[in-house]
């Protein structure tokens, strides 16, 4: 009994399988779906024809078991869409707020991005932590800020971010270069031993930003496969 009672489980399994494969076909194609459903009909009844009588009401009872179980399968599914679809739009409005407040991105906003996280990039290298995989974290931490966004926005705003970097680098070689070079007229005629040290740190600060560039650069080159 118990033999023929999975048997006739698994016939209304493979049934609905069938049925589901038809009907995702048809409205592929665009075709009438209430023609599909008669037919799938149809066919449980062709089915139940061949069955013995005695098999019949317990194949109906199986066989509404398994439509109920896709039901409630689909509605599960749905369900969790609709939390998928609210997450998302969550996380775009968050996104927007933080770069894009006036509808376009924000530089002040970018560059104080920026400028918080060469700091932190930094002050990790400074205390003896290891800055390629502190700069691997900001990668996953940026792209977390930009989820929700589309890749048009992400790419306006990865962008901006390597313009400041750039920015923030050329500032420093040109303070280098005026530590180095100093003007003709500030030249002291009668020098005294120089009390001004070019701490290593300088050279460090271009690394770290080089090594921001690549962040923002993989972020980018994610976005754009």
């Amino acid at each position: 009994m118990e033999a023929n009672r999975e048997n006739l489980r698994a016939l209304a399994v493979s049934i609905e399988d069938r049925n589901d494969a038809v009907r995702n076909q048809i409205i592929q194609q665009g075709g009438d779906i209430h023609a599909a459903l008669a037919k799938e009909r149809d066919y449980v009844f062709e089915v139940m024809a061949d069955l013995d009588e005695k098999d019949v009401i317990l194949f109906q009872q199986l066989h509404t078991e398994e439509l109920e179980r896709r039901v409630r399968a689909m509605e599960e599914s749905a369900k969790a869409s609709e939390r998928h679809l609210a997450e998302l739009a969550m996380r775009r409005a968050a996104a927007l707020e933080r770069w894009m407040p006036d509808g376009k991105v924000c530089r002040e906003k970018v560059r104080a991005y920026v400028k918080i996280e060469l700091e932190a990039l930094e002050t990790f290298q400074k205390n003896g932590g290891n800055r390629h995989q502190k700069a691997l974290d900001q990668q996953d931490a940026l792209e977390v800020l930009l989820e929700g966004l589309n890749n048009d926005e992400k790419l306006k705003i990865i962008n901006m971010q390597t313009e400041e970097i750039l920015a923030s680098e050329a500032k420093l070689k040109d303070d280098l270069h005026m530590i180095l070079n100093p003007p003709l007229e500030t030249i002291d005629r009668d020098p005294q031993p120089s009390s001004v040290e070019i701490s290593p740190s300088s050279g460090k600060g271009i690394v770290v930003m080089l090594l921001f560039v690549v962040v923002v650069m993989l972020v980018l080159f994610k976005i754009a496969s």
